[in-house]
């Protein structure tokens, strides 16, 4: 068994585990990972940025107005507690 400590919250945590856990998330990717990893973020990437161009054509067609100043767009005040 571990070395077991309680945290502040009175939680239990096995510092040998965590520790196993670390380095197993240190090991290198296999290959099929990062193909995988590579292809997700190609994908993401496309998409980013096919909402970047679709986002300036939308901001250049519509004007836009200057904020009214209602009780709703302004910022509440914090009132003090009596004393």
């Amino acid at each position: 068994m571990g070395k077991i400590v309680r945290t502040a919250r009175g939680e239990l945590i096995d510092l040998d585990i965590l520790k196993m856990k670390q380095s197993i998330g240190n090991k290198p990717k296999p290959p099929l990972v990062k193909e995988r990893e590579e292809f997700v973020d190609q994908k993401l990437h496309r998409k980013i940025r096919r909402a970047k161009v679709e986002q300036a054509k939308v901001e250049a067609d519509i004007p836009v107005e200057e904020p009214v100043d209602s009780p709703q767009t302004q910022k509440r005040q914090i009132k003090k507690p009596k004393e």
